[in-house]
């Protein structure tokens, strides 16, 4: 290089670590403010990669720029280092994941420092600080008082390489983890959960304020899922039962029981029951039929509670449910109708003579039921947002953690192949589960059976993996006409797929061929369009509630194209129109398709006709006169063709061609003929046209209500809201965003501030019926046992241990140290311990924007001035990977710390930007095995760190992915040796030139580059500023002597590209004090204006020539323009000119 880039870096980067002020932010300056923020990073031992020099390049320029602009900038940066990276690297090298921490931090401090990063550094943080993470613990409690964490055993997905519990949005691609790639198993576990989804509405909403791209907001929107929907109930029972048992419980605690007095269990004591009847709905009816006929209490008396599954006091005689009541009526006394004894037993007393053995389970069932109320619905609860195709559910599906499954309540009879199966979904993760190019697996619960709450129909059920158990209710009906997921199981299942939603526009037209000869006057004629199997498929499909058209068309023995053409356009045919054609309307279809290019859903083609043979078909050439169009395969969403075995040649090779045009293999019929027969039900062609108008696929979107009872015809908007108060439904709000997993099984993170208590859990237990004059909060009445440690404790600091490997078995290594888990209940005194899990990585992460805005306050997270000054940030930048792990979890915390009055904005994050992802010179992710890996360092060693800097930013739009290419950074060197030659010459001249004196083309293109950088540093699209930069001093470059004011004008663009060097070049160029704390030049609006323009010439009003002159330019000037052009004389010479018309700064036309 023809300077030291070395040399400038060491002699300027100790220049700027002495001037405390440049980069410094002031807090409650009267400057306007700017917050810029890059995601900070966690400091790895690899160091800064170019993915993080990408960002951070861009927004120091930005910053750097705001400055000089007049801004009161903060631009902070600080360390992410609690976590699963850093304890991995410290227990693989053996080293304590602090030293390691440490180190870390030191090697990118470092080489932030040489690539000429401006930050803020008296405002550095780092996550793993005791006084950083004594307010990650205060958040934490706040978030606890509120009722917000809460403890759960829940199904988690768990990383068996990294030991610890994983958060659904840290499970990626197949179901791996997104630190170390390992399949996630599914484990239940003793988990912190945040309840995020209490925020979810409130997420979505401010979304909408947001200066994000809307790729990353409907990223956001989709992982949130929020489903307007209702629950209906889908009645649940055996096929096989025929008798039914009730219990029911009085005010005392005691269950009905009955003593019969013959049979097998005479003088045996029993739950009351009998026959299901044939009257009897469903089996709660039922009982209540028998609870009135042998207890003599009506249905004012008792209230179904629910039942406790499925009993067989009699081996292979079928599935006697136990349903419970509780008494309405206090101290009621049965009647005993039916003769047999009846008594009130308390449940905590086994009577001694009892009927059966499964009697015992049945009595413990119900004194459970007594003890905890928990019995189970006698109907499955199901969450759609498609009550309007309620009518088409053909089977129902619940998830395999649904208790119905988990418990066998309903006496599935293939229970060991559902719970085979059940074992096997719970290692898949959702993302595994819910996958679109999954197969659609699952196991029928034989025995059991569903009722549709609208037209009282049976229909299967089944456990399948696609249901979620934590979205919805964990069971779905199944609606395959109208679900993409339920057709494919459908389709897998072989069961029925049933449509009763037709679009609006849906219809079908069937257009007839063309008979050998006019036959009008013969007995029994009928017209084309009423003959043969065409009424029979326009009255099958107007049952499905398709309007169907059959026109007839004109002269059909002798038919001409245009006339048919003419007829046909009169039918409205659209994107969702099935086109039937047989024989010669085959090619009308076709031609007609072609011409028009027309998009329909589906084109079936019968017994096609193309091909002319003789005078036999000499009527037909008119309309067959067309080249088949291969492209009217685009046209239609499905093409089949239909033609029979023994059809004469030419329909057979007429059937070729067409299937050869259209990629489409025909279907062969035998023994059908043309036909043109009316006998339906002797062939298989009725069968095959029905099948051939179906859709090969689910009609996901509104229509109109076909087969739905009262509803037919209604809107699917309509029918919704008519039928869910029809089956008395209730409309409910669904998520799939889940509850926040907020614990992990590892040492290295943040201790929770909590200790667990088990005399204060007995208070909190008697406390539950005082919540208003509790003296707990919300959080410990939620979790008993579990205390906050109050705030003056905290820090609750990490110990500092020799073993910090996890354990695998779903406790933190912190269990191991007794010391520091025994510890005093703050409450009461008493003996407690502490929790021992940790929080994850992103704990840290979600409020640290606030904690640089007042990093060394240790009476309050931020103080509230500072707060409203600095908030939001303005503009943040960093990775898309993080949009629904960081950004959503901030964004959740920072609206916990808006309602309890810490913060002053509603979101955190005013305008975001992603860098795109920079990938190694073979065009692939960079990586260490593939080789293509990239250190930035090495760059700044070789070539400086503003070559870096400029090339980084000069490879495309900083959003978008883009190769590494070594040839464009040799471009960036020679364009930083021209600026340096460039400014050391114009320094060497003695008498400053005023820029005005010098050509004014350079003076206008000067203010343009002012202008044109500002606007694209503004929006950050850096290598269109760069790329002007370098056009201008191409320009310059042309000049025999420079200005000095335009060279310092263009050294003040480039600054904030090239810190280094830009500081050299106003060293030189005589100026005092750093570049960087210049103003940043204004352009002249007077100059920026164009004054060129192109002057169209034309001659009788055609245009002859094009030439640049300048605006302004008078009629007579713009003549002598015309008439010097070659191609303008070449057309007037020799001849007269009439006329002439002007049109000021446009054109001139010469008429002659």
């Amino acid at each position: 290089m023809s300077y030291d880039h070395k040399k400038l870096a060491r002699k300027w980067a100790r220049a700027w670590v002495k001037n405390k002020k440049l980069y410094a932010a002031q807090d409650g300056s009267k400057k306007p403010k700017r917050y810029v923020l890059d995601m900070f990073p966690y400091p790895s031992g690899e160091g800064l990669h170019v993915g993080h020099t990408e960002g951070e390049v861009a927004t120091d320029i930005y910053a750097r720029f705001l400055r000089m602009q007049g801004y009161n900038v903060l631009h902070p940066m600080g360390w992410d280092a609690f976590g699963l990276p850093a304890e991995n690297f410290a227990i693989k090298n053996k080293v304590h994941p602090a030293k390691v921490v440490k180190k870390n931090v030191a090697n990118f401090k470092k080489q932030m420092d040489a690539v000429g990063l401006g930050y803020d550094w008296a405002r550095e943080i780092n996550t793993t600080d005791p006084d950083y993470y004594r307010w990650t613990q205060w958040i934490f409690l706040k978030l606890f008082e509120r009722g917000l964490a809460y403890e759960a055993e829940v199904p988690i997905n768990f990383c068996p390489s990294c030991k610890t519990a994983l958060a659904n949005e840290e499970v990626v691609g197949n179901g791996v983890c997104e630190r170390c790639g390992t399949v996630v198993e599914r484990r239940n576990l003793r988990q912190w959960m945040l309840k995020i989804t209490t925020y979810a509405d409130r997420l979505l909403k401010d979304l909408d304020g947001l200066e994000w791209s809307e790729q990353l907001k409907s990223m956001q929107r989709n992982w949130i899922g929020r489903s307007e929907g209702a629950e209906l109930d889908f009645r649940v029972y055996h096929e096989k039962q025929d008798k039914v048992l009730f219990a029911c419980i009085n005010e005392k605690g005691e269950t009905l029981l009955e003593r019969r007095k013959g049979g097998a269990f005479a003088g045996k004591w029993l739950f009351p029951g009998g026959k299901i009847e044939r009257e009897d709905t469903d089996m709660v009816q039922a009982a209540m039929r028998e609870i009135e006929e042998e207890a003599g209490f009506g249905a004012r008396d008792v209230e179904y509670l629910g039942f406790l599954g499925y009993f067989h006091p009699k081996a292979g005689k079928g599935n006697i449910p136990l349903l419970v009541f509780r008494m309405k009526k206090k101290n009621a006394k049965p009647a005993a109708n039916t003769g047999h004894e009846l008594k009130w037993q308390s449940v905590d007393e086994m009577p001694k003579e009892y009927g059966h053995d499964e009697f015992v389970e049945m009595f413990e069932g119900v004194r459970d039921a007594v003890k905890t109320g928990r019995v189970f619905p006698s109907a499955v609860s199901v969450f759609t947002t498609r009550a309007d195709t309620l009518y088409g559910a053909t089977y129902a599906v619940l998830a395999p953690e649904h208790p119905l499954v988990q418990e066998n309540i309903l006496g599935i009879e293939n229970y060991k192949e559902v719970s085979a199966y059940v074992v096997a979904a719970k290692n898949k993760s959702d993302l595994e589960r819910t996958a679109e190019a999954k197969g659609k697996t699952g196991v029928r619960l034989e025995g059991v059976k569903a009722v549709n709450p609208a037209n009282g129909r049976a229909i299967p059920v089944y456990v399948a993996d696609y249901v979620l158990g934590g979205y919805g209710t964990g069971a779905v009906m199944a609606v395959p006409a109208h679900d993409e997921r339920d057709f494919a199981f459908a389709q897998a299942h072989g069961l029925p797929i049933e449509d009763v939603v037709v679009s609006a526009d849906a219809n079908c037209i069937i257009v007839h061929g063309s008979p050998q000869k006019d036959r009008r006057q013969e007995a029994g004629y009928l017209p084309d369009n009423e003959r043969h199997w065409l009424p029979w498929l326009k009255e099958t499909m107007e049952a499905r509630g398709v309007k169907t058209f059959a026109p007839s068309m004109p002269t059909p023995w002798a038919p001409r194209h245009e006339e048919w053409k003419k007829e046909f356009e009169k039918l409205p045919v659209g994107e969702q129109s099935i086109l039937v054609g047989h024989s010669a309307a085959c090619s009308f279809l076709m031609r007609w398709l072609g011409e028009r290019k027309r998009k329909v859903k589906k084109l079936i083609l019968i017994a096609p006709s193309k091909v002319l043979k003789g005078e036999e078909t000499a009527r037909l050439e008119e309309l067959y006169a067309f080249d088949i169009d291969a492209s009217v395969r685009t046209l239609a969403d499905d093409i089949e063709i239909i033609v029979a075995d023994d059809d004469i040649d030419r329909i057979k090779e007429s059937a070729r061609l067409f299937g050869e045009a259209l990629g489409v293999k025909p279907l062969w019929l035998p023994h059908g003929g043309h036909f043109t027969f009316l006998a339906m039900g002797t062939h298989e062609f009725p069968e095959a046209l029905a099948a051939a108008t179906r859709m090969k696929k689910a009609f996901t979107d509104d229509g109109v209500l076909i087969r739905s009872g009262k509803f037919t015809g209604m809107t699917s908007a309509v029918a919704r809201t008519e039928i869910v108060r029809f089956v008395k439904g209730k409309e409910v709000v669904n998520y799939k965003l889940h509850d926040w997993i907020f614990a992990r099984q590892r040492y290295w993170g943040e201790p929770f501030p909590l200790v667990f208590c088990e005399c204060c859990a007995d208070e909190v237990k008697s406390q539950k019926s005082k919540v208003k004059s509790s003296t707990f909060s919300k959080g410990e009445l939620l979790n008993p046992g579990w205390i906050a440690v109050p705030e003056k404790q905290l820090p609750v600091k990490l110990p500092n241990v020799k073993s910090y490997e996890p354990s695998g078995t779903g406790e933190s290594p912190l269990a191991k140290i007794d010391t520091w888990v025994k510890t005093k209940c703050p409450r009461c005194g008493g003996p407690a311990r502490r929790e021992t899990n940790t929080m994850p990585q992103w704990a840290g992460s979600c409020w640290y924007y606030l904690r640089f805005m007042d990093p060394k306050n240790k009476k309050a997270l931020v103080d509230p001035k500072k707060e409203k000054y600095w908030s939001p940030v303005d503009v943040y930048v960093g990775g898309a990977e993080h949009a629904v792990l960081h950004l959503l979890y901030a964004r959740f915390w920072h609206k916990v710390l808006y309602d309890i009055g810490i913060v002053s904005k509603k979101e955190p994050f005013h305008k975001l930007i992603n860098q795109g992802l920079i990938l190694g010179p073979d065009k692939q992710k960079m990586s260490k095995s593939k080789g293509n890996v990239i250190n930035p360092i090495t760059i700044v060693d070789q070539h400086g760190a503003d070559v870096l800097r400029m090339y980084e930013m000069f490879m495309g739009p900083l959003e978008d992915a883009k190769p590494w290419d070594t040839q464009g950074i040799a471009g960036i060197v020679r364009f930083l040796e021209r600026v340096h030659k460039i400014v050391r010459a114009t320094a060497g001249i003695k008498k400053a030139t005023p820029a005005k004196s010098q050509n004014s083309e350079l003076e206008r293109s000067v203010h343009k580059t002012i202008k044109k950088a500002t606007e694209d540093i503004e929006h950050f699209h850096f290598n269109t500023a760069i790329s002007a930069l370098m056009i201008l001093l191409n320009e310059m470059e042309k000049q025999s002597q420079m200005s000095k004011i335009n060279c310092q004008m263009f050294v003040l663009l480039l600054a904030p590209f090239a810190p280094f060097l830009a500081e050299e070049m106003w060293e030189i160029l005589g100026k005092k004090g750093s570049v960087h704390a210049q103003t940043w030049p204004k352009f002249d609006k007077k100059l920026v204006v164009e004054n060129m323009f192109d002057l169209v010439i034309q001659i009788n009003g055609k245009v002859r020539d094009v030439v640049r002159v300048q605006k302004g330019i008078s009629e007579s000037e713009a003549m002598q323009q015309a008439t010097a052009s070659e191609n303008v004389k070449k057309h007037i010479e020799g001849k007269e000119i009439c006329k002439k018309i002007f049109v000021p700064d446009r054109l001139i036309n010469i008429i002659i």
